[in-house]
């Protein structure tokens, strides 16, 4: 699989441009070079040539026109995809639509650009986020790895077993080869000998003085004790004693079985640290997909990840509406009309807001499990409605689609009708996970500007 290396902050990105429009390219170059002056660029102008670039080298990123002579970017991302090339592509397109945009987010793309629209900014900022996305994942799938390799290695690691004869400081009568290995010591050195050979300056005293109350209790005893090896280095020993009585139920042995664990003990150090680290990369990953989200939506979508980032509530209108049951969704939707009537909203704006409030209170109550409802309004100003469910949520992974792909549901989650709600709602804030569904609708007294139009 061609994948992308780890960067660092002195390495020179690799970046292939593919579009043939020869000023295509150069605004795409000159826009690169100005964020990223250290950046080593490669142009060609056709899918083929793409294609076999790819096979010669590997790029950190690929900026590609929707539309070129010899195919378009849905085939080429296909064909990355099926040999397994996941080297991030930033879409760039003249005449595209949300239908576009969500084909080639789901055929793979990281990014989509119009060019009218595509400043040196812009595809910079867009070029950075895909690039910490993609960083992330791979920091995640490393870390991933390192802990199933660890766990392998350890796994197969050899114990050593040693018997003890009942008597005083319980000789060593056998002991087999993966001792002698564990501790350096032949076994004409051990025979004889009490396991207190093992025992150093840096033992802890309290464990080795359990295990003597264990063995003179004549009970099992499991502990982890740092022991010393014949050239005086030290391990940590996980010890288990187990007692061996005769037929007349008398103790006759111990039969010790000693594994070290200090690579273990280190790995779960070091697993603390991985896992940081897989956490960390969640986040960031989240974030990326909050500002895509936003991106694709105009500013629309607010997702959040804890309650502290859901807007305000204003002043409540109505009370609370149960939606354990279809009833409540007409009960809503009146509550909501006469919320907007009263807060000033035109006709046509509380009707959206209708419509919004009526496909989430659906999804409440059909695929979340019931949940309840409550309105708030600021006079003279907007409505603002909150929906909260007990579903299972929506996936990360299904939440581009659930929210983006008009009809796309998944059991359990908020994804049916969720376009319906975007397209009729000013602000939309969602805050989903494993418990649940909280839904913040915001609509004002006029359909508010879109972000691009005032910028």
């Amino acid at each position: 699989m061609a994948t992308m290396a780890p960067l660092t902050a002195h390495d020179s990105l690799k970046i292939l441009i593919v579009d043939d429009d020869a000023l295509d390219r150069r605004m795409v170059r000159r826009a690169l070079k100005d964020g990223e002056s250290s950046a080593s660029i490669t142009e060609v102008d056709s899918c083929a040539a793409m294609m076999a670039m790819l096979e010669e080298e590997q790029f950190d990123c690929i900026f590609l026109d929707y539309q070129l002579a010899d195919g378009t970017a849905l085939a080429l991302l296909e064909k990355l995809r099926a040999q397994d090339i996941d080297t991030p592509v930033i879409v760039l397109s003249g005449h595209g639509d949300e239908q576009i945009v969500r084909e080639l987010m789901k055929a793979g793309a990281a990014d989509y650009l119009p060019k009218d629209i595509a400043t040196s900014s812009y595809i910079n900022r867009s070029l950075r986020s895909t690039l910490r996305f993609y960083q992330s994942e791979l920091q995640a799938k490393h870390a991933v790895e390192a802990l199933r390799l660890r766990d392998r290695a350890i796994a197969s690691a050899n114990n050593g077993i040693i018997i003890c004869a009942v008597g005083p400081d319980f000789p060593i009568i056998y002991c087999n080869r993966a001792f002698e290995r564990l501790t350096g010591y032949g076994d004409n050195e051990i025979l004889g000998r009490s396991f207190r050979l093992l025992v150093g300056p840096e033992s802890d005293q309290e464990t080795v003085n359990e295990i003597a109350r264990c063995l003179d209790q004549e009970t099992e005893c499991h502990q982890v004790l740092r022991n010393y090896r014949k050239d005086g280095s030290f391990f940590f020993n996980e010890l288990t004693f187990s007692p061996v009585r005769d037929i007349e139920g008398r103790l006759s042995h111990y039969v010790v079985v000693c594994n070290d664990v200090t690579e273990q003990r280190r790995a779960e150090q070091e697993n603390s640290r991985l896992l940081r680290e897989v956490r960390d990369s969640m986040e960031r990953e989240r974030a990326f997909l909050r500002d895509v989200l936003s991106s694709a939506t105009d500013g629309k979508l607010r997702l959040c990840h804890t309650r502290q980032e859901l807007p305000t509530p204003m002043t409540e209108y109505g009370g609370y509406v149960s939606l354990q049951a279809t009833s409540g969704i007409a009960e809503m939707r009146h509550i909501v009309r006469d919320t907007a009537i009263t807060c000033g909203l035109p006709e046509e704006r509380w009707q959206d807001l209708v419509t919004a409030v009526g496909e989430a209170s659906m999804n409440a109550v059909v695929h979340g499990r019931g949940g309840f409802g409550r309105v708030y309004y600021k006079p003279g100003e907007m409505a603002q409605v909150w929906i909260e469910d007990k579903g299972t949520g929506i996936s990360l992974m299904n939440l581009p689609r659930a929210t983006l792909e008009c009809g796309y549901t998944t059991a359990g989650t908020m994804g049916c009708g969720f376009s319906f709600i975007l397209k009729t709602a000013d602000r939309l804030w969602l805050l989903t996970g494993p418990t649940g569904t909280t839904l913040v609708i915001e609509n004002d007294i006029a359909k508010p500007e879109l972000p691009w139009l005032r910028e």
